[in-house]
């Protein structure tokens, strides 16, 4: 008896010994993933604020070359004479002419070059002559560029498309020399080739919130809030709302929020990841801003992290089952041996009493002789 109940604590101490185990093999899981997952996000903002930053380089280099281009124009000889003509007699013939050969030779992104007069403030252009088509452009929003004097303005046309305008003082201040950017294909540029996951992008705002370049045509133009808001009242942008508030801080960071896949016919609310760096000029910058899905970072990671976590309760439920058989089997084989025990027992008390019994005759066949005898 003594010893059935050893073995009943042991077995007993071993299920609470396996199921400690298991507990303490689960919270090292659960804290190994957390920590890889949350190694593989830091990797992952990285990785984003990467790309933004190639992107603002893009852009960069890419108004830097206008610019310098602006600066060569101004110095050519032909340039100055018909500029000079136009400004003393109004004769706009050949200042046409140069912009319209000027342009031919640009990058297809040019989608105007033009002379306006000197604008102080935002509002419409007053466009003096047009190498391109003829538009009327309104500016958006405006701010000083890189180079002395230059200026970048957010135009807008009367179709509602977008673009940069890239200006400098010419003819001795009294006009400005415009390249007009078409800012969709300046964004095929420099971002949209660019593959961040299977939902994510790159896009482009200036730094009052409005969207200068998305993979979405009818997001452009718009504000990111406002804008937005106007388009779906009843979404959430609580955090979106403070994701932008720091970029127009122009803050250089990677920030985890919760937003809506605008890619989307009907967007759906998701979790994503943002990393987003200015372009700075001089007093003002524009945000590039790499956005990812971020549930294509973790899904797979909780997933692996559930697949490991149900075969370690498989596992353990094998480990269980067969400890539990390995009990049966032993409980059958003390069964066995209390029983051998018990029938050798048994089969000594039966040879004792037999051989007392054979004694008991003996002695009594002695003792009826002895009768005998002494009666004989």
């Amino acid at each position: 008896m003594k010893r059935w109940k050893e073995m009943n604590v042991r077995f007993h101490l071993g299920i609470a010994a396996a199921f400690a185990l298991a507990a303490a093999l689960a919270l090292a899981l659960v804290y190994s993933f957390n920590q890889y997952k949350s190694q593989i996000i830091k990797e992952q903002e990285e990785q984003l604020l990467t790309i933004a930053k190639a992107v603002s380089n893009s852009i960069s280099v890419y108004t830097d070359f206008y610019f310098a281009d602006l600066v060569d124009v101004n110095t050519y000889d032909e340039y100055q004479t018909a500029g000079r003509l136009y400004l003393e007699t109004g004769e706009e013939g050949p200042v046409r002419k140069f912009l319209t050969e000027h342009m031919r030779i640009q990058n297809e992104d040019v989608s105007n070059f033009l002379v306006s007069s000197d604008p102080e403030n935002d509002g419409e252009h007053e466009v003096l002559i047009q190498g391109g088509e003829d538009r009327t452009y309104t500016s958006v929003n405006h701010f000083d560029g890189k180079e002395k004097d230059s200026r970048i303005d957010i135009l807008r046309d009367e179709e509602n498309q977008y673009y940069l305008g890239l200006s400098m003082p010419t003819l001795d201040g009294s006009l400005r020399l415009y390249f007009v950017i078409n800012i969709e294909r300046m964004y095929q540029k420099v971002a949209s080739y660019i593959k961040v996951g299977q939902n994510g992008y790159v896009m482009i705002k200036d730094s009052t919130g409005r969207i200068l370049m998305h993979p979405v045509k009818k997001q452009i133009g718009k504000d990111v809030i406002s804008g937005r808001e106007a388009m779906y009242p009843d979404f959430d942008l609580t955090e979106l709302e403070q994701l932008i508030e720091h970029q127009k801080e122009g803050r250089e960071a990677a920030e985890i929020y919760h937003s809506y896949w605008w890619t989307d016919q009907v967007p759906k609310r998701v979790k994503k990841i943002a990393a987003y760096t200015p372009v700075w000029f001089q007093d003002d910058f524009i945000i590039v801003s790499a956005v990812i899905d971020y549930d294509e970072i973790a899904a797979p990671i909780s997933k692996a992290m559930i697949s490991v976590s149900l075969l370690t309760i498989a596992l353990m439920t094998t480990f269980v089952v067969v400890l539990y058989k390995l009990r049966i089997s032993s409980i059958a084989r003390t069964r066995a041996e209390q029983e051998n025990e018990y029938l050798r027992e048994l089969n000594s008390k039966l040879e004792e009493l037999r051989r007392r019994q054979e004694q008991m005759s003996h002695d009594q066949r002695l003792q009826l002789m002895g009768t005998l005898t002494g009666g004989i």
